[in-house]
C-alpha cells in the first residue's frame, strides 16, 4: 500500500501517461471545482463489477 505521498505521485504520472500534459490539469480542475461527484463518477465507471473484475481491469 502506497503512502499519502506516493499515491499522490503516482496518480499523477498515470494521469500524465494517459491523458496527457492538457487533460491531466483539466481533469485536476474539475475535480477541485468542488461540484465533482466522485461516488457518481465512480459507479459510472465501474458499475457493478465485483472486486475480482476490478483486480483484473486493474492488472498490467
Amino acid at each position: 500500500m502506497l503512502n499519502e505521498t506516493e499515491l499522490r505521485l503516482e496518480g499523477g504520472r498515470q494521469l500524465l501517461k494517459g491523458l496527457g500534459d492538457l487533460d491531466t490539469e483539466r481533469f485536476i480542475s474539475i475535480i477541485n471545482e468542488g461540484n465533482f461527484d466522485y461516488t457518481a463518477w465512480h459507479q459510472n465507471i465501474f458499475g457493478d463489477k465485483s472486486i475480482d473484475e476490478l483486480h483484473q481491469l486493474a492488472r498490467p
